[in-house]
């Protein structure tokens, strides 16, 4: 079964290497269009973690060092991506241009006691 997993693995790790080079690409196209921030820019974020654990996976089962040096450059991507995100994030909201205008609840009247 070990074989089985390590031959899905490979396999799902390809799709990965696939997907992170055709974001990067497509990120890259819009950005140089003026690609605006918006709270989509998460969805970066989890698949980019995933594929770095799985980096690390496949390292520490192959033992081949090609895997967990990938794995070791990712991690400081990742770290700067969150990082990144986070801070339009929390820049967006505090301007008040990420969230759109909230309406204000409506006073509740509290009973006396």
């Amino acid at each position: 079964m070990t074989g089985a997993g390590l031959l899905g693995g490979l396999v799902l790790w390809g799709f990965g290497t696939w997907w992170l080079a055709l974001a990067t690409l497509t990120t890259l196209r819009f950005i140089r269009q003026g690609l605006p921030f918006n709270l989509g820019w998460w969805a970066f974020t989890f698949p980019l973690g995933v594929f770095t654990a799985s980096t690390f996976s496949l390292g520490s089962l192959t033992h081949l060092g090609f895997f967990t040096g990938l794995g070791e450059v990712f991690v400081p991507v990742l770290a700067v991506l969150w990082l990144l995100v986070t801070v339009r994030t929390a820049h967006g909201v505090w301007r008040g241009e990420l969230l759109g205008k909230v309406p204000a609840l409506p006073a509740i009247g509290l009973p006396r006691a």
